[in-house]
């Protein structure tokens, strides 16, 4: 008897054979101005967002290379842009 795992991207909603593609989960943790705390403390204490995203989404926005790029390779995106993808992805899904 086999188990087969299905995942939905919440950025396409493609849905994912676990077993076949690839698919992260991608998160963002927002940490207070007190640097002494563990980050165990600081992050039950902070809000923590996630996304599931498949290979597409995830190289879409930058966070992986392109399997198929070759050559001239563009500049990565920035931190900031990322976390507010992240955040904006994250806040439609609630």
């Amino acid at each position: 008897m086999s188990v087969t795992i299905v995942r939905t991207c919440d950025v396409c909603g493609k849905v994912i054979d676990y077993s076949k593609e690839q698919f992260w989960t991608v998160g963002v943790y927002f940490q207070g101005s007190d640097h002494m705390q563990s980050p165990a403390v600081s992050r039950s204490a902070t809000e923590f967002k996630t996304i599931n995203a498949c290979r597409k989404c995830v190289e879409g926005m930058g966070i992986v290379p392109r399997a198929e790029t070759k050559g001239v390779i563009s500049a990565p995106p920035t931190i900031e842009s990322l976390v507010r993808d992240i955040v904006r992805l994250a806040r439609e899904d609630d």
